[in-house]
């Protein structure tokens, strides 16, 4: 008989979510969604393919995110695919890495004039699974423009990027301490904020406001000429008259960063963030809105941004010259930025 023991909520939640990777990748391969399975590996990936498990040369090595691209553009030449997940083991998880393997029959059609074929794979994957930074993070990373990116944060990230400096940093109620990071910045990308509900007011407050001001402050002395990109939120209040806390704070947060004179300040204000790859939801709500997130982007467009969309904009402005004083971007703001963006490329 088996043995079972409990576990942290913590490790359920990734345990969760690694099962969810694996079938996110299943999911976009059977709709020949290139970009997203691509999206699920790291910028520095190691791919490699044995097409005859019993030889010890593999079939095919690659060694980053973009080789992908032919890859997964092969399974356009199926009519139809359907992958079957199967059992998967963890071997390994700790905080920030997890290692296992996963089982899956994939179904592959082809069709040649009135002749249907169907061909079955039976797929092993060995996996290793990395918590990974924001989207603005990995943009920033690939950016062409973005000599050196500094990620500060009170854990490691568990990724490494020839771009990448990274500070680990606990407190961030006194950041006297980030001064040296922050010095000589050309600009800032400050997504640090926590869910309604989450914490208790008090709590709430300190991490809206207190840790904005207090991070923009040493950046504004360390490096005066930066811009700074904050993310808010819809509803953000700065008359400090709404019922909702969440928008109060914000609204404190705004007006205060927007007092301190930087010479570009950006206020991103989204509705609804859809998170592209799987995670823990912190509540209901969020579950719920995720499940219903096909209906509510085609009848309610302006109330939603995808996580990628929102960290590649915030990117994009931060690195743009001119545009000084301060300015406020409401969800529809930031969803043209994207459309424009994908219209450009």
């Amino acid at each position: 008989m088996a043995k079972h023991v409990s576990i942290s909520p913590e490790e359920a939640a990734d345990r969760l979510a690694i099962r969810e990777l694996v079938e996110s990748y299943a999911h976009c391969a059977d709709r020949r969604d290139a970009k997203g399975q691509m999206s699920l590996f790291t910028a520095d990936t190691h791919f490699v393919v044995y097409m005859n498990a019993k030889d010890p040369k593999a079939s095919m090595e690659l060694h980053s995110r973009e080789e992908l691209a032919p890859v997964f553009a092969d399974l356009n030449k199926y009519a139809a695919t359907t992958h079957f997940v199967g059992q998967s083991t963890i071997f390994t998880l700790t905080g920030e890495r997890a290692t296992g393997e996963a089982y899956c029959l994939a179904h592959h059609v082809t069709v040649d004039d009135s002749k249907r074929r169907l061909m079955v794979a039976s797929l092993r994957y060995l996996d290793t699974f990395v918590k990974t930074g924001s989207y603005a993070l990995r943009y920033a990373l690939d950016h062409p423009t973005v000599a050196r990116v500094t990620a500060i944060s009170r854990r490691k990230l568990g990724i490494s990027h020839p771009k990448l400096d990274e500070v680990l940093h606990q407190d961030f109620a006194d950041c006297s301490a980030l001064a040296e990071a922050l010095a000589d910045q050309d600009g800032a990308v400050f997504c640090l904020g926590t869910y309604t509900g989450a914490v208790p007011d008090a709590e709430l407050r300190k991490i809206t406001v207190d840790y904005t001001v207090e991070f923009a402050r040493v950046l504004r002395d360390r490096s005066p000429n930066a811009a700074f990109s904050f993310l808010s939120g819809n509803g953000a209040d700065p008359t400090g008259r709404s019922r909702l806390a969440f928008a109060r704070y914000k609204g404190q947060a705004e007006n205060a960063l927007l007092a301190m004179a930087f010479p570009r300040a950006y206020i991103f204000r989204p509705a609804y963030i859809y998170p592209v790859e799987p995670r823990k939801e912190p509540n209901f709500s969020y579950r719920f809105l995720r499940a219903i997130y096909p209906a509510f982007r085609v009848i309610f467009p302006n109330l939603v941004i995808s996580a990628d969309d929102l960290g590649r904009a915030m990117v994009d402005v931060t690195m743009r010259q001119g545009n000084a004083g301060g300015h406020v971007f409401e969800n529809r703001d930031i969803r043209i930025m994207a459309a424009s963006r994908d219209t450009a490329r």
